[in-house]
């Protein structure tokens, strides 16, 4: 596959009228890029894409002196196969890339206590690209695992935190295995779309945007591809395909139960007098500790670990705490599922994707779930509330339909302070405080307080206390429960502080400063 793309010439000739005074706000600006994929029928694909950008500013010409390509060796393979510089006045100079790649682990899951090696990094340094100069970069991914067998999925962006003069995708699509869902999400009014039917049989699909403004990240924002004008693709008919496929893959892992599995549930049970769901949960989220290695043959980074061996070992990333509490919740009679949930930016309902970012699990409750996230050890709330109002998809052999987690009252997730005070002649005030967490709250401060020491702890609410006054001094501190990880009864905490200078006295009139305490929290 070779892509017909521009000559440095006209490269240059485009470029002409790229400066600083036209686009004062970037730091570079894409002159033309072009990508073309080509998939087979079994989900395997290439995916050949190559690009100028102009550098207009030195902040622009540090961040284009490196060019960074991620993947997954598991799954297939990329290479930075070239990279050439037009300065002004003269011809394209080809970068040695073979001297100046490296080829890494990529780590950045290991903050996460995830280790996965085949998760790599490309990083290709590029020496001497000037403000003024024109950067011409071509890559390449070739796979040869799909994350679905038989089916493919891919995603374009027209838009992006630099301007864009012109952006082609291609996507050629054999006809045994035809485009079946297709989005343009964010749309700028600026893409054209076209089909042919070449002659081997196959289908080319070209997406055209030109002139694509420059966005600004806003703080906190969604991961930027999100958000912009980009294209969705894929050849599943329906969420319930991505449906059927993960419980059919979850299914062989969650089917190692083990006598000790169900020997647990029964003292589960014979403990409460129930089928106990929190209390399985509880165990599933604090006896086994999050971490694990991503080694899978089969989807890896999808399929969880055989629950015997997560059971066994007492240990898993989110995926595999996830399947080890729907095995024991199944073998304590509920109707539980694996679930597939993406934290942050909602995912198309048109385009059914496997690309969610976490892992989860539900039981069957009416014409619902009761959904549940194991990952956290120390949260009170079954589904802690950060996970509201994302996109899940429940794993059933039957097959589900996409859908979005339940957003809970705000009165659930408060923190509530009761104070009552004593003013002394000397303007001291003796404040009594009780702070009583629920919800994210209770979640967060709960977590954070785990941590630490009895010691530690009684000076992060003395902090609180002088924040309040000058001075200000802590009497008494209780916290309840005693055992942080005691999720079954809420954190509260009783605070006596003393808080001197609190009333002056004036020759005309006296002024009091009442303590807020909520404030501090």
């Amino acid at each position: 596959m070779t892509l017909l793309f521009m000559a440095a010439a006209a490269a240059v000739a485009a470029s002409a009228d790229v400066t600083v005074e036209r686009f004062p706000d970037a730091d570079s600006v894409v002159v033309e890029e072009r990508e073309r994929v080509e998939y087979a029928p079994d989900g395997t694909y290439s995916d050949e894409s190559e690009f100028w950008i102009k550098v207009l500013t030195e902040r622009g010409r540090r961040e284009e002196g490196s060019i960074e390509l991620g993947y997954n060796a598991r799954y297939g393979k990329a290479e930075i196969p070239y990279v050439g510089i037009v300065s002004p006045g003269e011809d394209e100079r080809e970068i040695d890339v073979s001297s100046t790649t490296k080829d890494t682990t990529d780590d950045s899951s290991m903050a996460d206590n995830i280790v996965d090696p085949l998760d790599r990094q490309l990083v290709c340094t590029v020496p001497g690209v000037k403000v003024g100069d024109l950067l011409h970069v071509k890559t390449r991914r070739s796979t040869f695992k799909a994350r679905i067998e038989n089916e493919w999925c891919g995603a374009s962006v027209f838009e992006w935190t630099h301007p864009i003069l012109k952006s082609v995708y291609e996507v050629k699509a054999p006809a045994s295995r035809p485009i079946r869902s297709m989005s343009l999400r964010h749309p700028l009014g600026n893409v054209e779309q076209s089909s042919r039917v070449l002659e081997d049989g196959s289908t080319l699909h070209v997406f055209t945007a030109t002139n694509s403004p420059q966005m600004f990240p806003e703080p906190d924002m969604p991961p930027v591809w999100t958000q912009v004008q980009g294209v969705l693709l894929s050849t599943a008919s329906d969420w319930r395909d991505i449906s059927k496929w993960y419980w059919e893959l979850c299914l062989p892992h969650i089917s190692r139960t083990t006598p000790g599995m169900t020997n647990m549930v029964a003292a589960f049970k014979a403990e409460s007098g129930t089928n106990d769901l929190r209390r399985i949960f509880k165990f599933v989220s604090q006896e086994i500790r999050y971490m694990g290695l991503t080694m899978e043959d089969k989807s890896p980074g999808y399929a969880p670990h055989d629950v015997d061996v997560t059971f066994e070992n007492r240990y898993g990333v989110c995926r595999d705490k996830a399947g080890l509490l729907v095995a024991m919740l199944r073998i304590a009679g509920f109707k539980a599922y694996p679930v597939l949930i993406n934290v942050g930016a909602k995912l198309d309902e048109k385009v059914p994707q496997p690309y969610f970012n976490h892992a989860i699990a539900a039981v069957e409750d009416g014409d619902g779930y009761v959904l549940m996230d194991p990952t956290n050890e120390n949260t009170k709330d079954i589904l802690p509330s950060y996970l509201c109002n994302c996109s899940y998809l429940v794993a059933r052999p039957d097959g589900d339909t996409l859908r979005t987690s339940p957003v809970p009252p705000p009165e659930l997730n408060s923190i509530d302070v009761a104070s009552k005070g004593v003013l002394s002649r000397d303007g001291t005030i003796a404040l009594e405080s009780e702070i009583s967490f629920s919800g994210i709250g209770d979640t967060a401060y709960r977590g954070a307080l785990v941590r630490k020491t009895a010691d530690d702890r009684r000076k992060f609410f003395e902090a609180r206390a002088r924040a309040l006054a000058a001075g200000a001094t802590l009497v008494s501190c209780d916290i309840e429960p005693a055992d942080m990880r005691d999720t079954e009864r809420p954190m509260k905490v009783r605070m006596v502080c003393r808080l001197p200078g609190s009333g002056l006295k004036g020759a005309s009139r006296s002024t009091l400063a009442v303590p807020m305490m909520s404030r501090q929290f």
